[in-house]
């Protein structure tokens, strides 16, 4: 990680834009042909494990690793919120994010959905310590639905049946 020059904020190496203040990042030329190098040799890697496994690995792991760096961001808006407004926001995040991993189970392997469950148990209890000091009323709610007995998941049907869904 680096930080940019404008706002001291880390961004990721290779970023032409801090994505908290805009500014733009220059790049020298062999910081650029290395970011392309290093690039092409991740792409042969990603295609030769995607060749080597069978497809649902593949489609497990990105499921896994969107959720763990969805998770991460939801922990700075948990960290940065100033406000309950932002906090009961971040907790919103938090939920959309428990329930479309629950609605995912069958992407994941047990042991990512018990890594996945911790790290939002985690946030949860980070949520619900700030909004205590904070003096904010936030509820996730959503989180019993990670319990495989909830049965609103498990028969199958709509949420909201006269919506036509």
């Amino acid at each position: 990680m680096k930080k940019c020059p404008n706002c001291r904020r880390e961004i990721e190496e290779n970023s032409t834009f801090c994505e908290y203040c805009g500014h733009q990042i220059k790049r020298s030329k062999k910081g650029l042909w290395i970011a392309l190098a290093a690039g092409a040799v991740v792409t042969v890697a990603v295609i030769l494990v995607i060749s080597l496994s069978g497809r649902s690995n593949s489609v497990v792991t990105k499921h896994f690793y969107d959720s763990k760096k969805y998770y991460a961001l939801i922990e700075d808006l948990i960290d940065d919120a100033s406000t309950c407004d932002e906090l009961e926001n971040a907790a919103d995040d938090l939920e959309d994010r428990i329930l479309d991993d629950v609605w995912d189970l069958d992407e994941i392997t047990e042991k990512e959905k018990d890594q996945l469950k911790k790290i939002a148990d985690d946030l949860t209890k980070k949520v619900k310590k700030k909004a205590d000091k904070m003096g904010c009323d936030v509820y996730i709610d959503g989180w019993d639905y990670w319990s495989s007995d909830n049965d609103d998941l498990d028969s199958g049907t709509d949420w909201d049946s006269d919506s036509g869904w």
